[in-house]
């Protein structure tokens, strides 16, 4: 996971300027260790998988795997997850057909468990939580 971390730091240029050239040796080791450890159930390493899928960081673009491994941190409850489950519903993207309800529900998760930009959309719906 840290190797993960550092490939966004340096792609993002928090270690000096951005470098994606280095940012992509970054995640292409990290997604060499995530399916072990998202497969056994670490929440984390699943939603940096779906991260790396839905983005191209280290593997190619596969926004159905992106949406499996989201769906998986989202259901052990990791609001960030839910969040883009939610997103995913309510736009139709990563493989899913839009829906509202269901893109309502994975938000009001996602608010429960103190995710802001959830709560956020869930106050534009204008839909409590």
């Amino acid at each position: 996971m840290a190797q993960f971390l550092l490939g966004r730091a340096v792609e993002n240029g928090l270690l000096g300027k951005g470098d994606m050239r280095r940012a992509q040796y970054s995640y292409r080791e990290a997604i060499r260790k995530l399916p072990d450890l998202a497969t056994r159930g670490d929440v984390l390493a699943q939603y940096f998988s779906g991260k790396a899928y839905e983005e191209g960081l280290g593997v190619a673009t596969n926004k159905v795997k992106a949406f499996y491994w989201y769906k998986k941190a989202a259901d052990q409850g990791y609001s960030k997850a839910q969040t883009d489950v939610g997103f995913a519903y309510r736009n139709g993207d990563l493989g899913v057909h839009t829906d509202t309800v269901e893109s309502i529900s994975w938000f009001r998760k996602a608010a429960l468990n103190g995710d802001s930009l959830a709560q956020f959309e869930l106050k534009k719906l204008g839909k409590l939580w």
